[in-house]
């Protein structure tokens, strides 16, 4: 398969004369060159790549800094690592390139590769050696001096440091693409930022937004500028500096998320600078010269909120809102504080929300937080009234499905299911033919376990939706439909039906997975093996393979035919190259497999195999509090202990609390906090119109850990947590996620440590997120290959579990 894939690549090459085009499949070939061991043709295809010139540069929005930007030949020496690294054959490759000559212009190809692995592996030392004769060979390779530099401080060492920034800023000097060019910068300033060299962050990052009007005004360049430039201020203790620029970032913010981290940031800023009798009397002295000015009073509102001074801070934003009447900006801060201190007046404000709101999903938001004061002065009647008047057939289709969907989730307590069927099927013949109303209605009739119901409201649902879909022109909607069908675990042969009508209009890997999930619970299982080969193997892929895997493991409970399903699964294990994510996945949907059939001793062999922690190895503390951030950098326990105290008591923000292992049923290795702590699930019912729990914004945990290691060893801890997080070894603090990056999918971070023989400890501080409070961590060797001798102290196996 790779010889034919590599003839298609060489095809296509001749087939194309765009520069990016080329630069695409070539990258492919390195990699299929180096899968069929032909490492002389791969270096060659490389070098030729890497001095390809600018057609090279690409920008990728992701990575710890929000950009990842790519240089002519970045990619494929990614490619060709990651290739060896899958292997298992990385010290080959180190090999090849070790046995080279000497340091010549020559050896530039060796240099780049072998430092990339070096600091890719954690041997800071090696990295910043390599990188440092990189630059003497290369003068012109500015990147190398700065990677050179970060290595060096990342290992202690900040006077070489300096001796090669101080290098890096001489050859910058003398080369004018580089340091006039937004994008050349920002990759300089993200190299520093990572490297923890904030000085130079700073400086590289300034001048990029500087040159970022150049790019056309530049929005997101510029929020994701100025997020790295708060981090970089941040990592500098300049507190007033990084409010400055959390506050520019929310200026500049194109979406609620960013918005959100801008003000979480100014606050946490705020609070960690001790900043509150400075910015209170600047603040107030501006009121007293303009009484009249509403932003003035806005701002020291704002103040006041960050210091938890609740009643000052109503008074300057009531203050506010009668200068500016009507104003969304004021409102909001003020109908959150009222929630608390005065829910009658939160619920008068945010009916005004809604009236002021003009997009529907705003109104949405704001309906969603009035039904929360609801629940506080306890008239649920009144909420469910107005919801079914605002569900009525006059109402706008996004609308009326929002006040459905809050309707139902409602009715929470099982002794109301019964009254949830009674609504719907009223509301349902009030509305007519309206595709959400019997979909949840054929969920009611299901939460009550009459099936024979729920089929018929189900059958209705999925004609209406047909027909709203084919009216809309809307094909890959089939395939949010197809997926509701397999979640609910309802018309296979419906859900197989849509998944091939999008897969064949819309072809992406994301949806070939969805049909290999579709033909699996079909008993299809050729098709399944082809459509999952063809997700997992397409160079176009956008999407992080990770999210491909989860319908494997929903397969893998449901499938009838058990020996078929592991033949699939050895064809994708051993047939296509998997990186460490991957192979992590793929234990992890055996391990479930197994699990689910109370197979323990197989379910637990594969559960080794993926790395992961178990759930029910982990000793968990918390909740404490991290209101504004402030718990971040707050040690409520000896964070640097290698033992804990299992009967210690702690105070916590709901009184004292102590050490307590705890697990869900699930075999999954993540760490679910929000039910852990009371703060409930996800409604899956209300789907993408599911909104976040901001209270999570103001708690953090700590999970604990013991693993033995039968001798000493080099290895990576890898955690997978959309939060911000602090990560210990034996005591030592090795990783840090964090605070201001942007939630992305599946978020890995990796960081090497070194495990000693006998007992190591790890510790996890994870801070609650508005969207959720997981965490899932699991060991490696340097490679990304799990260690299959580690026993975690104190862990339940799955046999027990299973017997529990």
């Amino acid at each position: 398969e790779w010889e034919q894939a590599a003839a298609a690549y060489k095809k296509a090459m001749d087939m194309t004369t765009q520069s990016w085009e080329r630069n695409e499949v070539s990258t492919e070939l390195v990699k299929i060159y180096a899968q069929l061991g032909q490492i002389d043709t791969a270096i060659d295809l490389y070098k030729t790549l890497s001095r390809s010139g600018l057609s090279g540069m690409s920008i990728n929005w992701s990575g710890p800094t929000g950009f990842q930007i790519y240089f002519a030949g970045d990619k494929a020496r990614e490619s060709l690592i990651n290739t060896y690294r899958n292997q298992g054959k990385l010290d080959d490759l180190l090999t090849y390139f070790e046995t080279q000559g000497g340091e010549t212009a020559e050896d530039s190809t060796r240099l780049e590769i072998t430092a990339e692995i070096h600091r890719t592996r954690g041997d800071y030392a090696k990295a910043a050696e390599s990188y440092q004769a990189l630059g003497k060979v290369q003068p012109g390779n500015i990147r190398s001096f700065y990677y050179a530099a970060a290595a060096f401080n990342k290992n202690s060492e900040q006077e070489l440091a300096q001796t090669i920034l101080n290098e890096g800023e001489a050859a910058l000097s003398a080369d004018i693409q580089w340091n006039q060019d937004m994008w050349r910068l920002t990759a300089l300033g993200s190299i520093c930022l990572e490297g923890e060299l904030y000085n130079p962050a700073i400086k590289f990052i300034e001048d990029a937004i500087m040159h970022a009007g150049r790019y056309g005004g530049g929005g997101h360049e510029r929020q994701q500028l100025y997020n790295m430039l708060a981090q970089s201020y941040i990592g500098m203790e300049r507190y007033e500096e990084a409010m400055n620029a959390y506050q520019e970032l929310e200026n500049t913010a194109q979406d609620d998320g960013m918005r959100q981290i801008a003000r979480d940031g100014m606050r946490r800023a705020y609070r960690a600078g001790n900043l509150h009798e400075k910015m209170v009397a600047e603040r107030t002295q501006a009121v007293e010269n303009n009484p009249e000015d509403p932003d003035a009073l806005f701002a020291l509102a704002q103040t006041y909120e960050w210091n938890d001074m609740h009643d000052k801070a109503i008074a300057a934003y009531e203050r506010a809102n009668q200068l500016n009447p009507d104003s969304t900006v004021i409102l909001a801060p003020l109908a959150k504080l009222y929630t608390e201190t005065a829910p009658e007046k939160a619920k008068v404000l945010y009916k005004h929300l809604i009236e002021l709101a003009d997009e529907p999903s705003d109104r949405f938001q704001k309906w969603w937080l009035l039904i929360e004061v609801y629940k506080k002065l306890g008239e649920l009647d009144t909420a469910v009234a107005e919801l079914r008047d605002f569900a009525g057939p006059a109402t706008e289709e996004f609308e009326r499905e929002a006040a459905l969907r809050l309707l139902w989730g409602i009715y929470e307590d099982e002794k109301q299911k019964g009254e949830r069927v009674a609504v719907f099927k009223e509301l349902a013949s009030q509305i007519g033919e309206n595709a959400t109303v019997y979909e949840l209605l054929g969920d009611a009739y299901k939460a009550v376990e009459n099936q024979e119901k729920a089929s018929v409201a189900y059958t209705q649902w999925v004609e209406f939706r047909q027909k709203e879909i084919d009216r809309g022109g809307r094909n890959w909607d089939y395939y949010s439909l197809a997926e509701q069908l397999l979640r609910k675990e309802i018309m296979p042969e419906k859900a197989l039906e849509f998944a091939k009508r999008v897969t064949q209009t819309h072809p992406n890997p994301h949806y070939d997975a969805l049909l290999g999930e579709a033909y699996l619970l079909n008993e299809q299982y050729e098709e399944a093996e082809k459509s999952f080969k063809r997700a997992l193997t397409n160079p176009d892929n956008p999407f992080d393979t990770t999210t491909i895997w989860p319908h494997l493991k929903r397969a893998s409970k449901n499938v009838k035919d058990e020996g078929r399903f592991i033949e699939l699964m050895e064809v994708l294990t051993g047939t296509v190259l998997l990186d460490a994510t991957e192979r992590m996945h793929a234990n992890l949907v055996l391990s479930t497999f197994y699990h689910e059939r109370n197979q323990a001793e197989e379910a637990e062999r594969y559960m080794r195999k993926s790395g992961v922690v178990p759930e029910g190895a982990w000793w968990i503390l918390g909740p404490f509090d991290n209101a504004g951030g402030v718990g971040y950098n707050r040690a409520y326990i000896p964070e640097d202990a290698v033992e804990i105290n299992k009967t210690a008591a702690y105070e916590g923000t709901d009184g004292k609390i102590g050490w307590e292992q705890r697990a869900d049923e699930t075999l999954d290795g993540i760490v679910d906090l929000a039910p852990i702590f009371g703060f409930g699930n996800l409604n899956p019912v209300l789907g993408d119109m599911e909104q976040p729990n901001p209270q999570l914004d103001t708690v953090l945990a700590y999970a604990w850990t013991t693993v033995n290691a039968p001798d000493e060893r080099q290895a990576r801890i890898w955690i997978s947590a959309h939060n911000p997080a602090k990560v210990w070894s034996n005591g030592e603090e090795v990783s840090k996620i964090n605070q201001d990056q942007q939630p992305m999918s599946d978020n890995q971070h990796t960081v090497p440590v070194t495990l000693q023989a006998g007992e190591n400890s790890i510790l996890v501080k994870l801070c609650g997120r508005r969207w959720g409070w997981k965490l899932q961590l699991w060991l490696t060797d340097v490679d990304g290959f799990p260690f299959e001798d580690l026993e975690y102290i104190n862990s339940p196996t799955i046999q027990q579990s299973v017997e529990e």
